[in-house]
């Protein structure tokens, strides 16, 4: 179900699922306080930055970071970025990672678990929102992914009215 929900509350759900994880891999995770509002489904897109999230979390060393945050283009689209300090996606595998069952460590030298289906089901949901899903590595270096949401998913804050931008509080009386 598709509805005006705050990217804060979902960014920090995600978090709060993942929190063990980045304690466990010794990963510090960096996000900004405040969201803008869009208009999606709240499951999918809650989905979508776990797995990005968790890959992040899986890839990067301890000791590494990871930044999540968010661009607005000239166009008013929204981009919500994951980038991290992890090993990085050789540059003949960065499309391949989007096949389904595609995964860049050989299945008899893996150390991360995984199915090799999050990547193209994140980009399949973010599609679904009239989106995109891409990604650049660096092999030794990191991953940034950007999922991006057209400007019409974005939902403009209601500016305060005019009293409280006075200064005046509603509903209390001078003397």
């Amino acid at each position: 179900r598709v509805a005006a929900v705050d990217l804060g509350d979902i960014v920090e759900e995600a978090l709060d699922n993942l929190s063990r994880l980045c304690a466990e891999r010794e990963v510090e995770l960096v996000a900004p306080p405040s969201w803008p509002r869009v208009e999606a489904n709240s499951p999918l897109i809650r989905s979508v930055l776990e797995n990005l999230i968790s890959n992040a979390v899986k890839f990067t060393p301890a000791g590494g970071h990871i930044d999540l945050c968010t661009q607005r283009h000239e166009n008013g689209d929204l981009s919500l970025i994951v980038q991290d300090t992890g090993a990085g996606i050789p540059a003949h595998m960065v499309e391949r990672v989007f096949e389904p069952f595609e995964q860049v460590e050989c299945s008899f030298t893996r150390k991360t678990p995984g199915t090799g289906l999050g990547l193209p089901l994140a980009r399949a949901m973010m599609e679904a929102h009239d989106g995109t899903l891409t990604l650049t590595s660096e092999e030794g270096k990191g991953t940034r992914v950007v999922a991006r949401l057209p400007a019409e998913r974005i939902v403009p804050r209601k500016p305060a009215s005019p009293a409280l931008q006075s200064g005046e509080w509603p509903g209390v009386l001078s003397a």
